[in-house]
């Protein structure tokens, strides 16, 4: 078992051992909320040809591997995958670029009515305006939201004040109740 801790300076591998190496890792990243709060996001990580060998041909690169090594031949690439927020403000997800740019986004939204601004506010949770505001930030492919306020025991009744959620931000929600 590793602390978040660990994980906000370095990729930490999420199913190998020292000996093994998965090709999926972790990074976690500190939220902006009342009490240290953690968003994590899930790496693939791959190895990619250096660039000042990128002209060189298949036979040349294996007699350069054979000589140098893979690890000096090539680099550590690591493509995000999926982001999880955790209890955080909107502001905690706007300081880390990764999180507006990971391909599947899941984020906590816990306000959807007016009379719940304040709430989220002080809580530093995220309420649904607070998203469509920074809407033009986020480039993920797909956006889950979850951690409702418990006000909510239907999907309906967050639905009710989803309306004016822009149309290019509205295709890419989902909602896990």
């Amino acid at each position: 078992m590793i602390e978040s801790e660990f994980c906000e300076t370095e990729y930490y591998n999420l199913i190998g051992n020292s000996k093994i190496e998965s090709e999926y890792w972790v990074k976690s990243f500190v939220m902006d909320h009342k009490i240290k709060s953690y968003g994590y996001i899930v790496y693939r990580k791959s190895k990619k040809l250096k660039l000042e060998y990128t002209g060189l041909t298949g036979r040349e690169i294996v007699e350069l591997k054979k000589a140098i090594g893979e690890s000096n031949l090539t680099t550590d690439i690591f493509t995000p995958l999926v982001g999880y927020t955790g209890d955080t403000s909107i502001n905690g997800i706007i300081s880390h670029e990764e999180f507006l740019t990971v391909p599947l986004l899941i984020m906590e939204c816990t306000g959807f009515s007016s009379d719940d601004n304040t709430t989220c506010c002080e809580g530093k949770h995220i309420h649904i305006n607070d998203l469509i505001l920074h809407s033009e930030l986020f480039a993920n492919k797909q956006i889950v939201l979850f951690h409702f306020s418990q006000q909510y025991r239907f999907i309906d009744q967050i639905l009710e004040h989803c309306g004016h959620i822009p149309d290019s931000l509205r295709k890419r929600l989902n909602f896990f109740f």
